[in-house]
């Protein structure tokens, strides 16, 4: 409520209250239509009942094929941020992978220790 104060008088009692025009506010409604784009994402291969592992000389075959960040390998492995570090550091710890510190985020090469896991891996699943 708006009171226009150099309009506003002293009625004395009796007198009839003069009418005086009080500006409406315009409300303005705009409608805009917002075109929506709809993507059809394509779902991402992933590892059924994945243990570690598993998900482990998944992740060290893929870093055979090239040098690969946290990043990549979460979202390949479809694996939480957290799981994905955690993995990580583990395989850095036990000589499997050798982390490049030098880069933001880190990248992840395997070592020939990991190269002979994946080895050993894959003759006994042969046999």
């Amino acid at each position: 409520m708006k009171i226009r104060l150099d309009s506003l008088e002293l009625v004395k009692e009796g007198e009839e209250v003069p009418h005086i025009p009080i500006p409406k506010s315009r409300e303005h409604k705009v409608q805009h239509e917002i075109p929506v784009e709809v993507k059809e994402e394509k779902p991402r291969e992933r590892m059924q009942n994945m243990n570690f592992g598993n998900a482990t000389n998944f992740v060290l075959r893929l870093i055979t094929e090239k040098v690969m960040t946290s990043r990549d390998i979460q979202i390949t492995i479809g694996r939480t941020r957290e799981h994905t570090s955690r993995m990580m550091k583990k395989l850095f710890e036990e000589g499997l992978v050798e982390r490049d510190m030098q880069t933001k985020p880190f990248t992840y090469k395997i070592t020939d220790k990991g190269a002979a896991r994946i080895r050993v891996v894959k003759t006994t699943s042969a046999q």
